[in-house]
């Protein structure tokens, strides 16, 4: 197996190489990468945008549709790239791969319109008869070509935003400039002139009624993938509802051979084989349209037990949908086949709570060998690795029907009860971590034994389905559980720190563009700002070597400091805000320096804020003039420049000029001009409203000579927030923009964790009662999200654990620092465990303070030593 696998990474380069000999192609440059081989010609394309063709291919055929291909394109001397190895073919085919990239095999880059045309015929001769998926974004060149074409970037003409991000822009011949989105459908900028003038052009709307199989009319999408829709429709025979599921060609393409429309057809035959146990809708037609193969069945009314569970409901409920579920599990496997990808989403809860299945693509005989096919959580043990030995079997679907109980009881994911690959939890803390969600959820208590019971990771010791119904059916529902006493803080926390501390240490990397290397969707942003660069592990680092006296932490801290100092001023334009601009930088910097004694350090931070614009487009904390002031306040407060103090009763009265007033409300919206995603947004979260530019006031009329206009605008900011709170299902909330839906209970930067952080501190003030009560009301609202929060500062338990310790602080009540205790369980319980570490976060979350493990361990580094809130105090 490891040498096909070896074989398989390098075919493709293999290929493009041999092209390259026979066509005397020494001078060409290739640069093969993870994802991408890129193929420079000798001469280069100045071309910044235009027409440029994509070629698809399944990976089966992948490497003659390359060999073909290359050929025509290194004769052209036209650059291209292609996907590196036959595993990312598989990845841009795949059915859930992102609908705006996916099957772009082959990206060519013609030097002009004319050079366009001439390839995009000579790839459709060269490629003809091949399979390949069709490219959404693109429109092909002709009916069932694998050649594709759309308008788009060659070398990116990049801006740095309002935002701190630097994007891909394209300008037009008018100076129109816009982004160059990959949209599913085909969206060229209005001046681009269609390449082939000669065709009829194709409609830009979708017309009005679709009508499939001659006899089914469709009312809605249900879901797009890149595997094909799922729609509602009308069958005209009978006028009953059906939903379709489509499968597109070579979607989802294998290197056997198959894509989805196998996987389609298999799911037909599967309804007729389940119809007599009636646990399934009826198959209604399977047929062919286009090339794509469409699947009807039988509507039925409901909706997915994971929709059910959200809203709530009883034990008794639960417990009499669990049996009915098991009678489903039961009937399946007395057939003689096992479901293999059991979970909420694919049950449905009709209007009178019977359950049926409703995707059953991997139902298969009971002891078939294949792939392990399945929903990551939800998936048995001993079926999780790829090439192990064991087959599913109906002791396997028992564990699936563990983690869907699990989520019909609490709402939550699986994982809770699943654990996380490579983290086994023995069965006394599998036990505890379940009393300790029954402080949530009260109902876990009386479940516990069966949740555990089918999830238990070994399948000999696993519960049965005959044993999970007597359990069932012979709970004790009616004595309700006594609210238990705080639980201690996992004895894991100060390993959480200590290897935490130790994967930033080691996770440096001064000699790259990063210092820290960003996650995915952050590496276009600014490396050295506090949320997704290096500053905000800067100032983690610098805190935990003040409280350990750690001197590899000293060391850490110098080098991560030197390095922020030599790139201080190499941003395209100065930012303001502390989140996403320069503002967090500066302040990073400062604490740095004053930690390793080095004046030179802190009179550069000094410099930094110094240049930071006063006039800007926000007033927000993490992007605009709300964050600049905070960090001027703290370094003129440590002693600093009595300019930097000078300058933030300049950010604070920007901020009050900045307010839009309606009667007594006060609100600060992003201007409806700037360069940023958050152009015209007003609301009323900590990040970008209300309680954020609230605070920096408070603060500014508390510490600034003749601070009480400040302060008079805080209270305004205050009274505005308790008067727009709502009541969601007996939680307090906020619109998550001003008019819009409720925002998430948990979050720091748009929800009541940032927002009862000013509360607190407003009340502590002014005393004025109900803003304390309601900032109480807040901790209660995050609290009940516990369990579904992410881990980071900005919308996760870091934010939360953050606000309770500040709640401890301002009420001198120590039950607050209990309750980020619990916050620090939770988290602990979501550990990761990478090279030998433990971790606090998923390593695709990078090292970032927002996001990231840099925020969770400032979260609790404060709760283990104690300290102010280390950004709004």
């Amino acid at each position: 197996m490891g040498q096909a696998l070896t074989a398989d990474a390098v075919l493709l380069t293999d290929v493009v190489r041999g092209v390259l000999d026979r066509n005397g192609g020494q001078r060409w440059t290739v640069q093969p990468t993870p994802a991408w081989c890129h193929l420079t010609a000798p001469t280069a394309n100045a071309r910044r945008h235009g027409w440029k063709l994509h070629v698809s291919a399944t990976p089966l055929a992948a490497p003659v549709v390359l060999a073909r291909a290359a050929e025509v394109l290194v004769r052209a001397e036209c650059s291209f790239k292609f996907g590196t190895d036959l595993a990312r073919v598989a990845q841009l085919v795949d059915a859930w791969y992102d609908r705006g990239g996916a099957g772009k095999f082959i990206t060519a880059y013609p030097a002009d319109d004319d050079e366009f045309r001439v390839l995009a015929q000579r790839l459709h001769d060269a490629t003809r008869g091949l399979p390949g998926p069709r490219i959404l974004s693109d429109r092909p060149f002709r009916p069932g070509s694998l050649v594709h074409y759309r308008y788009g970037e060659f070398h990116s003409e990049r801006v740095f935003t309002d935002d701190g991000v630097m994007e891909s822009r394209m300008a037009g011949p008018d100076g129109t400039v816009v982004k160059d989105v990959r949209a599913a459908w085909f969206s060229p900028p209005p001046w681009a002139a269609a390449p082939f003038p000669d065709r009829p052009a194709e409609p830009d709307t979708a017309p009005d009624e679709v009508l499939l199989g001659g006899r089914f009319r469709i009312r809605e999408a249900i879901r797009h993938a890149n595997k094909g829709g799922v729609y509602r429709a009308v069958d005209d025979r009978d006028g009953a509802d059906v939903v379709i599921k489509q499968a597109r060609a070579h979607a989802g393409a294998l290197l056997d051979g198959t894509d989805a429309r196998d996987r389609l057809r298999d799911e037909a035959r599967l309804l007729d084989e389940l119809a007599p146990l009636a646990v399934a809708p009826a198959k209604v037609a399977l047929f062919a349209e286009q090339g794509d193969l469409f699947l009807a069945q039988e509507f039925l009314p409901g909706e997915t037990l994971d929709a059910w569970a959200r809203r709530g409901n009883g034990a008794e409920h639960v417990a009499e949908l669990g049996l009915r579920l098991i009678d489903l599990v039961r009937e399946v496997h007395d057939a003689g086949l096992v479901i293999r990808d059991l979970k909420p989403q694919n049950v449905l809860v009709s209007p009178f709570d019977e359950v049926h299945l409703i995707d059953v693509e991997f139902v298969t005989p009971a002891g078939r060998d294949g792939l392990p096919v399945g929903t990551a959580g939800f998936l048995a043990p001993e079926l999780r690795e790829p090439h192990g030995e064991a087959l599913a079997g109906p002791i396997s679907d028992c564990f699936s029907l563990g983690a869907t109980l699990f989520c019909a009881v609490t709402g939550l994911g699986p994982s809770w009860v699943s654990a996380t690959p490579g983290v086994p939890r023995p069965a006394a803390e599998r036990a505890a971590l379940l009393d300790r969600i029954a402080r949530t959820f009260p109902g876990v208590t009386a479940f516990a034994p069966v949740l555990l019971g089918l999830t238990d990771p070994d399948p000999q010791a696993r519960w049965t389905l005959k044993r999970a119904e007597e359990h069932l059916m012979s709970m004790d529902l009616s004595a309700v559980p006594a609210e238990p006493a705080p639980p201690p803080e996992p004895d894991g926390v100060d390993r959480l720190i200590a290897d935490g501390l130790t994967h930033l240490r080691r996770g440096m990397t001064p000699s790259a563009p990063a210092l820290w290397p960003q996650r995915a969707d952050s590496r276009d942003h600014d490396a050295a700002n506090l949320w997704t660069g290096a500053a905000g592990s800067l100032a983690v680092l610098t805190r935990a070597a003040r409280h350990t006296a750690d001197p590899q932490l000293g060391d850490a801290v110098a080098k991560a400091a030197a390095w922020l100092d030599e790139r201080l001023f190499a941003a395209p334009r100065l930012l303001p805000g502390l989140c996403y601009g320069r503002a967090g930088t500066a302040w990073a910097l400062h604490d740095a320096g004053r930690y390793l004694g080095d004046d030179r350090l802190t009179a550069r931070a000094a410099d930094l804020a110094g240049r930071l614009p006063l006039a800007w487009h926000s007033a927000d904390v993490t992007h605009g003039l709300s964050g600049a002031g905070l960090a001027h306040l703290r370094m003129w407060r440590d002693g600093g420049d009595p300019a930097l103090g000078e300058r933030a009763a300049a950010y604070a009265d920007a901020v009050i000029a900045a307010a839009e007033r309606d009667g007594d409300d006060w609100h600060w919206p992003t201007a409806a001009a700037a360069d940023s995603k958050l152009a015209g947004h007003a609301s009323h979260g900590f990040a970008h409203g209300v309680a954020g530019a609230g605070t920096f006031l408070l603060l500014a009329g508390k510490h600034l000579p003749g601070g009480g206009r400040y302060l008079d605008a805080a209270v305004a900011a205050g009274e505005t927030l308790a008067r727009a709170a709502q009541d969601d299902r007996g939680r307090v909330a906020w619109p998550l923009r001003l008019g819009g839906d409720l925002g998430a209970a948990g979050h720091w930067c748009s929800g009541p964790a940032g927002i009862g952080t000013f509360l607190i501190r407003l009340w502590d003030a002014t005393g004025a009662e109900h803003l304390r009560d309601l900032a109480l009301r807040c901790a209660d609202a995050c609290l009940r999200e516990l369990w579904s929060s992410t881990a980071g500062a900005c919308c996760g338990l870091a934010g939360v654990g953050q606000f309770l310790l500040d709640l401890a602080d301002h009420t001198g009540d120590a039950g607050h620092r209990d309750r980020a205790g619990e916050v620090a369980a939770v988290l602990h319980a979501r550990r990761q465990v990478r090279d030998g570490l433990v971790l606090t976060c998923e390593p695709e979350l990078g090292f970032d303070y927002g996001y990231g493990p840099a925020g969770v361990l400032d979260f609790l580094l404060r709760l283990r030593h104690g300290g102010a809130n280390p950004w709004w105090s």
